[in-house]
């Protein structure tokens, strides 16, 4: 049976600031779908929170060593205890030097809140299409424009 839910953290306006601990999470869980949509990229410069709406940017500092990055928030959580507040993205843990500690108090400073909308993949090109498509398209960019008539 599941335990009581977990409150949520208070859900700072842009600009406000919001003391807690943060943890990482890497390899178990890239290529993996984030709540957002977006397949998680532990190299890239995201985190997860429980309430700030999808592509919300915060500054994260960590409280232990003074180091900061800017996060892009793309997943939900953590949920793993109360007084974690955000869980970051492999790389910015490397960058906050949290990697051997593994929890660490941060201070998030919210820069701009997100639109809260779900990712979509990109939508293929005619070069990654292959095929006749691209080839006709590679042919009608290779006819020169016609050279204006002189007056």
């Amino acid at each position: 049976m599941a335990g009581p839910a977990l409150p949520a953290p208070p859900n700072p306006p842009s600009g406000d600031r919001l003391d807690g601990r943060a943890t990482y999470y890497a390899d178990a869980f890239h290529g993996r779908e984030t709540a957002s949509g977006e397949p998680f990229d532990m190299h890239a410069m995201t985190a997860a929170h429980r309430t700030p709406p999808f592509g919300t940017v915060a500054r994260v500092t960590n409280l232990y060593n003074g180091r900061t990055v800017t996060v892009r928030i793309n997943d939900r959580g953590p949920f793993a205890g109360a007084e974690r507040i955000l869980d970051v993205s492999y790389e910015a843990a490397v960058r906050l030097g949290m990697l051997a500690s593994g929890v660490v108090p941060v201070r998030i400073a919210i820069v701009r809140r997100g639109n809260n909308r779900r990712w979509r993949p990109p939508l293929p090109s005619a070069a990654d299409a292959g095929g006749a498509a691209a080839d006709a398209g590679r042919a009608s960019e290779s006819v020169p424009p016609e050279a204006p008539t002189p007056a």
